[in-house]
């Protein structure tokens, strides 16, 4: 671990690296820009697919700092995106919670046909994402 530990964290990350018997090997996990840092995830690949709240609330408890990364700061989360009740399209992107809780979805627009969630819409698709963070736990653990 003593080269992967001076590179920073990214939930976006830009490489990933890994062992091949005695041989540390870094690899691109997309393009690399000249003068861009290299960047690998503190998480897991299960946890990067988990939504800002939860990776952050991860890397807090785990390595004791907030994530600070473009992805954890975009205006939406797209860990949190499900089908607009409405065009059926997967276009409700919501915001990113506030601190380590998740932020009301009542009240968002669909990306797609700019209709506006009602509170029951709201209430269940909220319950929806927690049967599939549920679901995804499960299957991690």
């Amino acid at each position: 671990y003593f080269m992967s530990s001076f590179m920073s964290h990214s939930c976006f990350p830009n490489a990933v690296w890994h062992y091949d018997g005695d041989d540390f090997v870094l690899r691109a996990r997309r393009d690399i820009e000249v003068h861009d840092e290299i960047t690998v995830s503190y998480l897991s690949e299960d946890c990067l697919l988990e939504s800002s709240a939860s990776r952050r609330r991860h890397l807090k408890d785990s390595k004791h700092f907030v994530c600070n990364c473009e992805r954890c700061f975009a205006d939406r989360d797209p860990c949190r995106g499900l089908r607009c009740p409405k065009c059926k399209a997967v276009s409700l992107m919501f915001g990113l919670p506030t601190g380590y809780e998740a932020e009301p979805v009542a009240g968002s627009r669909c990306e797609h046909c700019g209709s506006t969630l009602e509170a029951g819409e709201a209430a269940t698709l909220q319950a929806e994402e927690k049967l599939l963070e549920s679901a995804l736990e499960k299957t991690t653990s």
